[in-house]
Order: structure tokens, then sequence, then C-alpha cells
């Protein structure tokens, strides 16, 4: 069983003899390893979409995983590989330079390891706009 608990309130602060001020707080406490870890998978839409040179991927992973980020043509052709490495569990971002590819439609894919689960896939579209 975990517990959060969550508090919200104000104290007053004396800065010298003659002002004081309130300052309001919001406390959030965890269980420790908690903090920031998604409960599952996920990869969001590419923003800005349609974008003309750069754009950004985000994905989320519950626990430490290997990830592969690629994306294909229209047709189906690998074109890149944006990432290919071991991520960390929490939340990653992903700078992608499309610099290289002609305006169109293609698709980023991310494959990761989802431990006792198998694995996950996602695949979305994105928009090169020259």
């Amino acid at each position: 069983v975990t517990q959060t608990l969550t508090s919200t309130g104000s104290i007053t602060v004396d800065d010298d003899a003659s002002a004081s001020r309130e300052l309001r707080y919001s406390l959030h406490v965890a269980p420790a390893g908690s903090a920031g870890v998604p409960a599952n998978f996920s990869m969001d839409q590419n923003f800005p979409n349609p974008f003309n040179s750069s754009t950004v991927i985000r994905f989320s992973l519950p626990a430490e995983s290997p990830v592969r980020v690629e994306i294909y043509n229209i047709v189906g052709e690998l074109v890149m590989t944006v990432a290919d490495r071991t991520f960390e569990a929490g939340r990653h971002s992903i700078p992608f330079d499309a610099a290289e590819l002609a305006s169109g439609v293609y698709i980023y894919r991310l494959t990761g390891n989802a431990g006792t689960e198998g694995m996950f896939t996602d695949s979305k579209k994105l928009l090169v706009l020259r």
C-alpha cells in the first residue's frame, strides 16, 4: 500500500519590523521512486506538426528500456533512425531534424521493451512542409 499526501495553505513571513507578507504553498509528497514516473508506455504526437525543418518527439517510459525511434516514408521504407539506445524511466523528448527529407508525409515508430508485457510499439504520422 502506498499513500500520497497533498497539502495546501499559507504562511506569514515577517521581513522586518514594518512589513510582512503571506506566501501560499502547495506540497505534494509521494513514495520514493514514484514521483514523475509514468504508469504506462506512451508516445505523443510530434510538435509542431506540420513542420519545416525540426520538430520534437516525446514519449514516456514506466521503466528503463532500450528504445528505437525510426522514420519511414509513406511506402514503408526506413528513412532514418532517430534514436537507438536505453532510456531511463520517465518522460523524454527527442529533437528531430528533417533537413535532409523532402516535403511529404512520414511515419515515426517507437519500439521499446515492456519487460514481462513484451514489446511496446506505437506509430504516428508527421508532415514535413518546405
